[in-house]
Parts: C-alpha cells; structure tokens; sequence
C-alpha cells in the first residue's frame, strides 16, 4: 500500500495531477518550492525513530514495517526535490528491495516445507520464488521505470513513483502465496489463548498506516499540513453526506450479508475457514475493543488506501490491495473484501476520505456484533 504522489505542490495545492516538477529539474538544481526540507527530514527521523523503537520493544511487527516504510518515501520526496539526498534514498530502498526478496525466499522455503491445502503448493512455492527475483530486478531502472509507469499511468515516473510502484508490485505477487499459506498457520494461531489482535496491536496499526499515508504524500518534506489533509481528502463532512454515511453502511452489511449467504451457500469449507478467522481476530474483544477495532481498522486503512494510494493508483487497483492485504481471509472472502474497497473507492470520489472512514469504521464495529462479519 504505498501511498504515493506525482507532483510538487504549492503549500495549499490539493489533489494531484501532471507531469512530476521533479521529473524536470533533478539533476540541475534544488526545487525551493515547498517546505524546507532539512527540518522536515529530522522531525520525520524522531518520528520514525521513536515508533519504531516502540513497534519493536513491544513487538509490535506491524508498526515497525510501517514506519520504516514511511522513512523510504520520505527519503524519496526529500531526493526528488534535491538530488543530493539520493544516497539515502538508495539507501532505504534496497533495504525495503532486500527485505521484500528475503521475505518471498523465506515464504517459499516455508510452503516447500509444510503442507498446503490442495494442489497449490507447487505453483505457491513458485510465484514466491519468482516474487523474490521479481523484487531483486527492480533494482534496475528500466524496469521499475516501466513498472512505475504501468501502474500509476505516467511518462515520467520519480523516485516516489517507482518506490510506490516496488511496494504495490510485492502487496500484488503476496496474494496467491499468503493465501496458500495461510490456513496452515490458522491450526496454530487458534491453539493460542488470546485474539489474534489486542488493543497495543490495532493502536499500532492505525499509527503506523497514518505515517505511512502521511510520508506517502510527503508531508513535511513537500507539502504543509493544509496541503497534506487536502491531498489525503480529510475533509470536514458537509450535513448531507452523515445521511451518506448511514446508507454506505447499510450498503456494506447488505453486501456481506448476501455475499456470505452464497458463500455458505455453495462454498461452506470456506464459508467455515472465513468464520474462524473472523473469530479469531474479534472473539472475546467486548465492546471497547470492538470500538476500538472499527476505529483502527476504518481510519488507519482507508487513510492509507482511499486517501494516499487511491488518488494516484486508481479506484480498481488499490481496492485489488486492498483485497490483497486480507489474504487470511478465503478466496470467497477477499472477493466480497474487494466489492467492499470498490464501494468505500467510490465514496472517496465523490464526497472525501472522511466520509469513507467513518463507513467504514461504523460497519467494522457493527461487524464484529454480527456473527461471519470480516473486519
């Protein structure tokens, strides 16, 4: 999910759109439009430093990977503004290319090596295998250049751009290999005694998710806070869209409810697996934590997704990640998830991210009341 951005703005631009200014000028001299960016570097170095300090100390994986992410982009706005911060850029991106490849080798050691529902095996161990070569060859610029400008639909892709493209490359080839293994994790996860989630894990993955999108439209290094909340569609809702709201989480539930119904319906192995997931991350979260667990999920995701991402990579492929990202779930399962991301992308569209968070923050909490919901 690498929120990304395509342009220099002004401090008050809003959303968007054109040929990069930094396309234009890297290599000539510094752009001075914007913040300055040394100050906005350190304060995104404390930032960074103290979340991920804490991700780790608390073991809180999630948070770690986001912060550390948004550090790379960072660095990518920082160089596409001035060329002199390219080591660091360079940097930061082979670490996320080298941790991308170890990940995929590691996934497909794994997958060798336990069992796997079905005939799947084979062709899992192979797409991860070929993920992790996949990963290595972004490193040469040909390629992600024509990866940056598949994806995000430019001529002249930057450092954000190509960046943002390696991330959603690798969300995008984790899809049939996470799937795959998956339900072979599921036997140990549920011997556990706690929820798969807890309150320090879903605090951690809405802060993390928020420095993402934040550093993903390059606050502080590229645009003030007004500019930032515009790009990222954080608006404050207008009285006719809380009347919006109530009808997109109807929308929402009624989808479920139907897609689940077919789902027991004519797949209920799946239908099965989709309902111990959903107990396993929300069982036994009570009412705080099922707030909790709306709240985190709503804003943190759609921040990211429908705030950062969606603008530049379009309403089909980031709710394609979207789905992605909720490869526990049966294919069945991210079918429905992916309906869900269209619907949320469309609000996005039309009214602001804001109206989406709090649809999707409300169906998530009444979700978790209801039984065979997917957070």
């Amino acid at each position: 999910m690498g929120p990304v951005d395509e342009k220099i703005p002004s401090p008050t631009a809003g959303e968007p759109s054109g040929t990069t200014q930094a396309d234009t000028i890297v290599g000539r001299a510094p752009i001075t439009e914007g913040p300055a960016i040394l100050p906005g570097l350190w304060t995104w170095f404390t930032i960074i430093s103290a979340l991920g300090l804490i991700g780790i100390l608390w073991s809180q994986a999630e948070l770690a990977i986001s912060v550390a992410l948004a550090g790379a982009f960072v660095a990518a706005h920082a160089t596409d503004r001035d060329p002199s911060f390219e080591s660091l850029h360079r940097l930061l991106t082979g670490l996320l290319i080298a941790g991308g490849a170890t990940a995929f080798a590691v996934l497909a050691v794994w997958l060798s090596t336990h069992p796997v529902p079905g005939n799947v095996r084979p062709f899992a161990v192979g797409m991860a295998g070929g993920s992790a070569v996949l990963c290595v060859l972004t490193t040469y610029r040909p390629f992600s250049d024509a990866l940056a400008a598949a994806l995000f639909r430019t001529t002249e892709p930057d450092h954000v751009l190509r960046l943002g493209a390696r991330l959603v490359m690798m969300v995008m080839l984790f899809a049939i290999p996470g799937w795959a293994a998956f339900p072979g994790m599921l036997e140990t996860l549920a011997d556990a005694d706690k929820p798969l989630i807890d309150a320090a894990q879903m605090v951690g993955s809405v802060i993390g998710f928020s420095a993402l999108a934040l550093a993903g439209v390059g606050f502080l290094v590229r645009r003030d806070a007004r500019s930032t909340f515009e790009r990222l569609g954080l608006r404050v809702p207008r009285p006719a869209h809380y009347l919006l709201v109530l009808l997109g989480v109807v929308a929402l539930s009624l989808l479920n409810a139907g897609s689940e119904a077919l789902q027991h319906r004519w797949f209920p192995g799946q239908w099965a697996h989709d309902q111990a997931v959903s107990r396993l991350i929300a069982g036994g979260l009570g009412l705080g934590g099922s707030l909790l667990l709306g709240a985190s999920a709503g804003f943190g995701e759609e921040v990211a997704m429908r705030g950062a991402l969606q603008p530049r990579l379009g309403l089909g492929l980031t709710a394609l990640v979207f789905a992605v990202l909720h490869v526990h779930y049966s294919w069945f399962g991210m079918v429905t998830i992916l309906m869900l991301g269209l619907l949320l992308g469309v609000v996005r569209d039309r009214t602001s991210t804001t109206v989406a968070i709090l649809i999707h923050s409300l169906y998530d909490i009444a979700a978790v009341f209801a039984s065979g919901s997917k957070p």
